[in-house]
Parts: C-alpha cells; structure tokens; sequence
C-alpha cells in the first residue's frame, strides 16, 4: 500500500500487524481507532486529522509522517518511532508512550511538547522508560519521580527541568544542557552526561552520589575542578576529557574508568595512587588512552583488558604487571589523521603478564600507496622475562628491547638463562601456544622457574628445541593461583616438561605449599598434587586462610580449655595460643583469592611483634588466674 490514498477511509478495528505497509501513503482523515498496527511502517505518510485513537502502534514506524491534528489518544505507541514527524495539534492523551522516540530532526521539525507529553498515561504513571527526548527544548520540563531508565535526552535543553527523585539508570544526555536542573535524589548510575553542563553540585545531590555509588556514569568533557569524589564507586564511569583539577579520588573504585585525556587537565599520577583500586592493585580494564603518565609505577597492578591508545608512559615500570588483552596500539586513522601507539620508551616491563597485549600499528594501501601509523614505540624498553604469548607487535618500535628471557608472541625463548638470581613466572595460557625453549636452558641454585597454575587444564608445558644443553638447578616453584579451590585439585596430575630430544643435567629444589608425587618429573615431565593440604587455619570454614581466619584467632585468643577450631585452635589442644596463631601464618594465603584490605595480614616484623604481645598477654592471663 506504499503510496495509496486512504484519505477519510473507516479502517476501525482493522489488523494491520507486522505487514502493513503505507509508506509515503496519504491517510489525512483516515479512522483507524481500535486498529492493531503493530511494526507497520507509516515512513513520510500523511496522516493529518488521522483517529488512531485507542490502536495498538507498537513498533510501527512513523518517522518523517505528517501528523498533525492526528487523534492517538490511549493509543499503544510503545517503542514506536516518531523521528521528524510534525506532532502540531495531536492528541496524546493516556497514550502509552514508553520507548517511543520523538526525535527532533536536524531541521527543526517534530517533537513533543511539554503538554502533550504531561498527558501521557506514561506520564501520569510516572514511567517513561526508554522514551527518546532528543534534540528538543525542554526548558523547565517536570520529571519529579519519573523512571526514565534508557531515556534519550542527547542534545536536549533542559534548562531548570526538575528531575528530583528521577530514576535516570543509563538515560543519555550527551551534550545536553542541564544548566539549573534539579537532580535532587536522582539515581544517575549508567547515565551518560557527556558534556552535559553538570555541575558539582548538582552531582552532589543526586541519589546515586550519597549512596557513593556512581557505577557506569558517564561525566566526561565537564568542568569537574575540585570534585570530591572520595569513597565512590566509579566502576566503569567515563571522564574522558573532563577538568580533573583539583580533584579528590581518594579511596574510589575505579576499574573500568575511562579516564582517557588529550591534555593536562586530566587524571594525574596522585590522583590515581590514592584510588581503592590502585591501592588494591586492580585497575582492570581502565582507560588511559593518550593520557601522559611519564615515569608512573604500575608494578604488579591488574591492567587487564587497560586501554593506553597513544599514551605517554615512557619510563613507566610495568614489571610483574597483568596486562592480559591490554591495548598500547595506534588509534585508528580519522579524517583528520591518526595517532601512533603508546610511548613505551625505555619503560619497565620484565615479568610482565602481555599475553594478547596488542602494541600494534596499521598499514592501508590502496593501488597508489600505502599509509599507516606506527604501533606502540617500545625503544630501551625492558621485557626479560615477560610472558608475550599471543602479542601483536605489528608496526611496532623495538629498538634497543631488553628481551632476555622473554616468552615472544610464539611461545619461543630464545635461550633462557636462569643463573645470577634471575626467575621466570609461567601461568596458564589457554589459546594453545606452547612454551619451546631455543639454544639453552641454564640455571644454577640462584635462579627460579615459577610455574602458576589455575583450575584449567595446564597449556602451559616447556618443551626444548632438540639437542640444546638443559642444565637444571635453583628452585622449581609450584603454586596454585589465587582463588582455586584447591580441594578439587587433590590428585590432578599436571604436564610441566616435555624433556624430548634433550638430556637434562643437575636437579631442581622443588618448593611449594603442597605435596607432590615428583616420580616422573625427570621422565615424562610430570607431577601429581598428591593430597590438598589440611587447612589447620582455615578457622572460619571458607575453605581459605587469610585475614577472616585472623579476626576468629583474635576473637578466641586466651581460651584455655574446650577451644574449637572455629574459636581459633589450629594445633588441636583446645585452647588459643600463639601456637595457633603460627599454625595460621603458616598457611595464609593457601587457597585465598585476596586477603581483604578490612583484614590485612601483617608484615613479617609485625607478625614476630604480634606473636610476642600474644603470649605475653596469654602467660599474664595465666599468672592472673592462678
């Protein structure tokens, strides 16, 4: 029916749903109340004085109509499509408008208006959900209470609107203005205000920020100087190009921020040491593309799946960091050009976890030439004893590269060389890049070879280029990752060496926590965990020993008689002593994810302090007794 002319035409009650298409088509007049018009297209239809009073539009497909004087009154406009279309003199009363969009077009044409939208049974029922608001002037607009989840407001005036109590969870308003709005008690978690004029203040009022948890809000391009942003929960909120001068973010999370800045007025140094996440050693998945972090420490933080497109990290240490699916690479090219990779120059990145680390350029070529940007700039950079299985290096600038020891993109060590104290840490890998050992293998009693392993299979196996001299020595450590139930690991038998075609030398000192039955480690290169330790510390029964298990030895401390394990009695002797607390330090960290920060297990000078006050404390309460 694109094109027809149902001018006038009675179509009450008629079923149009999911094939009625009228396109283009002119229904000035038409009577189509009560009709079922679901997902049926009225794309540049005229449907001036149009009844659709009561009909069931949802899904259908209004953009660009003419609809003025049209009759939708409780009509069923769910997530219906309203984009340009020329609403002047509709009727919208106890229409349900959730989800639709009303999309102002670029030349001024469509939108609602404050009293149609007032008289929605959406309004009225205080759920707006998902309706889009775009490109539209609602200055003083009245959303007190409203659920607006997924509500599109981008480019929206919103001047003085009053959004108190408003449930704005991922509503957009990129580049609106929100200048005097009231977001007193509003909930602004995913919400993107990109650009949106928000003040501190403002942001101080809503809801989300008193329960100091902004998870998912989007903040980026606003003028934030001097924002406290002490204790919050920034999990994945964007300040991408937002004034952070002056800024608190003391104790805030923030994995998955994305803090990415051209200039100097983002995030600084300071300001992401005195981060929760910092301090916990986890800023997983953070954005820092193009921000200068000259000379920072990262050493042994979590920056899996970080993002530092073209960033300034020369001289940054990265040794023992995770920078699993990290990405240094060059941005991709724009009309106005492109920019290279991250600056790594003479940074520090020895016994760094890069498997899939992309550190790339690109290269496109047409008929005439070729063009590209260079991948991450890694001059003087030291990589010994980093594991690169899986990396891109595409592009990249490895002059002067320290490359001792390191495990290259293939799983290839040319040459590893564990003598003058010199270790290497080797985890799991699961995309099946076996590790071969090139030239030689050389350690001597300083040296360690630490293998990690987690509750996968082990894919992770050394195997040697036949006939090079392996001349084994030092410590072979064997440990579990943090977080495996080693309970479920009892009699797993793991394949650590593939000695085929070579004929290894000398013997290693094994250390782990563990029992291992080693009779075929010369052999087949393998080793069976022979039992799962009892957990003698583990006094609060969560299969781990950590600093929970220390706050139970503490509370039980000075039992005498009829102790259980749950009070703290590790040895068995019915009472809490400092030998108990021993039995606990022997085995902190055995099956623990993370010791928490609220629990932390002393250091090793404190532990001795502490022991001593214990018993001291527990042979005075002896003595007392007597």
């Amino acid at each position: 029916m694109t094109g027809a002319n149902l001018a006038s035409q009675n179509l009450t009650n008629a079923n149009f749903s999911n094939y009625y298409e009228a396109a283009g088509a002119n229904l000035s007049g038409a009577n189509l109340s009560q009709a079922s018009l679901t997902n049926a297209n009225f794309k540049y239809a005229t449907l001036t004085n149009a009844d659709f009073s009561q009909a069931t539009l949802t899904n259908a497909n209004l953009e660009y109509a003419t609809l003025t004087s049209a009759n939708l009154t409780q009509a069923h406009l769910t997530n219906s499509n309203f984009q340009g279309v020329d609403l002047t003199g509709a009727n919208l009363t106890g229409a349900e408008v959730r989800g639709a969009n009303f999309f102002r077009s670029y030349d001024g044409v469509g939108g609602i208006s404050l009293t149609q939208l007032y008289s929605t049974a959406s309004y009225l029922a205080l759920d707006l959900t998902g309706v889009g608001l775009s490109h539209q002037n609602l200055t003083g607009v009245n959303l007190v209470g409203q659920n607006l989840t997924g509500a599109n407001f981008s480019v929206t005036t919103l001047t003085g609107a009053n959004m108190n109590r408003a449930d704005l969870l991922g509503a957009n308003f990129i580049g609106a203005t929100l200048t005097s709005a009231n977001l007193t008690g509003a909930k602004v978690r995913y919400a993107n205000l990109t650009g949106s004029r928000i003040t501190t203040v403002q942001l101080y009022s809503t809801a989300s920020y008193q329960a100091h948890d902004l998870t998912g809000t989007r903040l980026g391009y606003n003028n934030l100087t001097g924002v406290n942003l002490v204790g919050q929960d920034l999990t994945g909120a964007g300040f991408a190009g937002a004034t952070l001068t002056d800024a608190d973010f003391t104790g805030a999370q923030v994995r998955g921020a994305d803090f990415s800045h051209f200039g100097a007025l983002g995030i600084s140094l300071a300001q992401l040491y005195s981060t929760a996440s910092y301090q916990a050693h986890d800023l997983t998945g953070i954005g820092l593309t193009y921000t200068d972090l000259t000379g920072a420490n990262f050493a042994g933080q979590n920056l899996t799946q970080a993002r530092f497109h073209s960033a300034t990290l020369a001289n940054v240490n990265l040794s023992q960091a995770n920078l699993t699916n990290a990405d240094f690479s060059a941005s991709e090219p724009y009309p106005q050009g492109y920019e290279p990779g991250a600056d790594l120059t003479g940074a520090n990145l020895s016994q760094a976890n890069l498997t899939n680390a992309n550190f790339s350029g690109f290269q496109y070529c047409d008929e005439y030439l070729c063009y590209g940007g260079p991948g991450a700039n890694l001059s003087g950079a030291n990589l010994s004893g980093a594991d690169a299985r899986g990396a891109s290096f595409q592009y990249a600038t490895l002059t002067g590269t320290i490359a001792s020891n390191l495990i290259q993109s293939d799983g290839h060590i040319a040459g590893l060389d564990l003598t003058a104290g010199a270790s290497l840490v080797v985890r799991d890998y699961d995309s099946g890049v076996p590790i071969v050992v090139e030239q030689h293998l050389a350690m001597d009693a300083t040296g360690t070879l630490r293998l990690v392993f987690d509750a996968d299979p082990w894919d992770s196996s050394i195997s040697f280029a036949p006939g090079i001299p392996v001349a084994l020595g030092g410590t072979l450590d064997l440990t579990f990752a943090p977080g495996v139930d080693i309970a479920t690991q009892s009699g797993r038998s793991i394949d650590l060496f593939d000695w085929t075609g070579v004929t290894p030398t000398g013997a290693f000192t094994i250390s782990s926590p563990y029992t291992w039955d080693l009779t075929n480690l010369y052999t087949t290169g393998e080793v069976t965990l022979a039992a799962a330790p009892s957990l003698l510390g583990d006094f609060n029964g969560d299969s781990d020993v950590d600093g929970g298990d220390l706050t139970s030895w503490k509370a039980g401390f000075g039992l005498s008689s009829e102790a259980t394990r749950a009070q703290g009695d590790a040895d068995g002797d019915q009472d809490v002593d400092g030998a108990d607390f021993l039995g606990w330090q022997r085995q902190v960290g055995i099956g623990a994810p993370a010791i928490a920060s609220s629990a932390r297990v002393p250091e090793p000078a404190t532990l001795v302090l502490l022991v001593a006050a214990a018993l001291a404390m527990f042979f005075r309460r002896r003595v007392a007794v007597s």
